[in-house]
């Protein structure tokens, strides 16, 4: 049995990372080996799935929970708090909106929170509304309106930034206001 075995039966199986790492970990015991380098595998698939779900979360730019300050500026209703927020509860309680004037670093909360959300396994979606009404439009022109609604439709959680005055195209501005 050489290296090309190994790595033909890691690709039969699906086991995409231990081929090229299992040489990397201790041997002590049959049971310890098996055990660690299974649960590389797991580690790894974890963290490449936590990058794809990032990178496909089109996010601007990557803002985390740890270096995000609450403000005084941040209103909370009466039914929520930081915790509760911190910790994702209203994805599938409730919506979520951010309101305030400029500069109140409410695109940093909000980009903080979809990547918790992507490292917790969920689908999310950030768009900058000028931008997602320009892909709805688009779309519409294509014939290709139907995909992109069951994209958005099928994530976990949506974020959308910067919802100002966008001028739409009427079917657009239907769709976009049932999201």
């Amino acid at each position: 049995m050489n290296t090309n075995d190994i790595k033909d039966v890691c690709k039969t199986l699906h086991l995409a990372y231990i081929a090229d790492h299992y040489e990397d970990i201790p041997f002590e015991n049959k049971q310890q080996f098996l055990y660690d380098v299974l649960e590389h595998e797991v580690k790894t698939r974890q963290t490449t799935k936590i990058s794809r779900l990032i990178k496909k979360g089109k996010f601007r730019e990557l803002k985390w929970l740890k270096t995000y300050e609450w403000s005084d500026q941040i209103h909370l209703p009466s039914t929520t708090t930081k915790k509760k927020i911190s910790e994702l509860n209203f994805i599938k309680e409730h919506n979520l909106m951010l309101l305030g004037a400029p500069g109140t670093v409410k695109t940093h909360l909000a980009t903080a929170l979809g990547l918790k959300a992507c490292e917790q396994g969920l689908d999310v979606r950030f768009y900058r509304v000028a931008d997602l009404v320009g892909d709805l439009e688009e779309d519409l022109k294509q014939g290709t309106l139907q995909r992109l609604k069951r994209q958005i439709e099928k994530c976990d959680l949506l974020i959308l930034d910067e919802l100002g005055y966008v001028p739409f195209q009427r079917k657009v501005k239907n769709y976009f206001f049932t999201l």
